[in-house]
């Protein structure tokens, strides 16, 4: 998969930063989250489907893991399985990933499943390129072969339990 230009103002990495120093300007360094920043950045899934949508969440992620590893290791640790509010919070975060996954045909057991196996390689992927924990020839292409083997075996129907 070539490298693309960004078919939108919210895929290129300037506006990642300018969105988020917005919302430091406006809220304070300190309360600068991930929350606030998918919030803003929810839009880059909104009206696209099936690989632009995978890549833009992806795009999405990686750069606020590469920008923030310290918050990113403090929300990948964080374990509150009774906390409701940050269930429901990430529920609200999750929907654009589901809306992706529904648009390459999956019910919503295949989505939650594929939900959880897109997560774990992107966070992965993420963490071993922040921590240096692997030796990367290339990091972005690694991270682009990783969206094109979901949307290829999204595509082809070559899911598990996919018809």
């Amino acid at each position: 998969m070539a490298a693309r230009a960004s078919a939108g103002p919210y895929l290129d990495k300037a506006t990642l930063v300018r969105v988020a120093a917005d919302i430091a300007d406006r809220d304070g360094w300190n309360n600068l989250t991930l929350s606030q920043v998918s919030k803003e950045v929810w839009k880059a899934a909104l009206g696209r489907t099936r690989e632009d949508a995978l890549t833009a969440i992806a795009e999405v992620e990686r750069a606020y893991a590469r920008a923030h590893p310290g918050r990113n290791a403090a929300i990948a640790s964080y374990r509150a399985p009774e906390d409701e509010e940050l269930r429901a919070h990430g529920q609200r975060v999750a929907e654009p990933i589901w809306a992706t996954f529904r648009s390459f045909g999956l019910d919503e057991r295949q989505i939650e499943q594929a939900h959880s196996v897109f997560h774990c390689a992107l966070r992965g992927l993420t963490l071993a390129e922040i921590t240096h924990t692997f030796a990367f020839r290339d990091p972005d292409e690694t991270f682009r072969q990783l969206i094109a083997l979901f949307v290829l075996a999204l595509s082809t129907g070559g899911w598990p339990g996919q018809d």
